[in-house]
Formats: C-alpha cells, sequence, structure tokens
C-alpha cells in the first residue's frame, strides 16, 4: 500500500486548491483520490474538477479501479465528479471519532 502524486493548484502563494492519489495497491490495480479541497471563495470556478481530471488521466493506463468518497449531499462535488466520468457505486454510512 502506498500513496501518490498530490496536485494543487497556486494565486500567488496561496494553496487556492488540491487533491491526491492517497491509496495505490499495484498489485490489484486501484487506485482511490482524495483530500480534495477548495478555498470557499474559489469554489465553483472549477478548480477541483481539473485537479481531479488531472490525476484520473495520469492513473488511467495502470489502474483498472479510481475511485473517491464524496460526502453524500455535497451535490456540487456530485456534480463535478459525475462530470468527470464517475459514477455512483455505493453508500456507506459512517462514524466520526474525536478524541
Amino acid at each position: 500500500m502506498k500513496t501518490g502524486k498530490y496536485y494543487m493548484i497556486r494565486k500567488n502563494s496561496d494553496i487556492i486548491s488540491t487533491a491526491g492519489v492517497h491509496f495505490l495497491n499495484d498489485k490489484y490495480k486501484i487506485a482511490a483520490i482524495g483530500n480534495v479541497a477548495t478555498a470557499p471563495e474559489y469554489r465553483g470556478k472549477g478548480y477541483a474538477s481539473s485537479i481531479v481530471a488531472s490525476l484520473v488521466r495520469d492513473l488511467w493506463d495502470d489502474f483498472e479501479y479510481i475511485g473517491l468518497n464524496v460526502k453524500a449531499g455535497n451535490e456540487a462535488a456530485l456534480k463535478a465528479y459525475t462530470k468527470i466520468g464517475f459514477v455512483s457505486a455505493t453508500t456507506h454510512n459512517e462514524i466520526i471519532m474525536e478524541k
């Protein structure tokens, strides 16, 4: 198990959007994209979509399954990921724990 590339978009010296590959498995040809985030004032401009699409292009030849998680109800993200070609595969409940 390993991690992969992380991309970002900068404006001046500020990171305004980022995404990366937080899991790679060469044996099973699986990659997971995650940590997708855009600063609130830059949302809705296609930055995250552009980064995720670039990651998918870079991974496509070497991996048979590329997945990502998105919070249910995050309609903007769902729309963006669908536009890139992702489809909803399953839903699950999650417990968030803090200490």
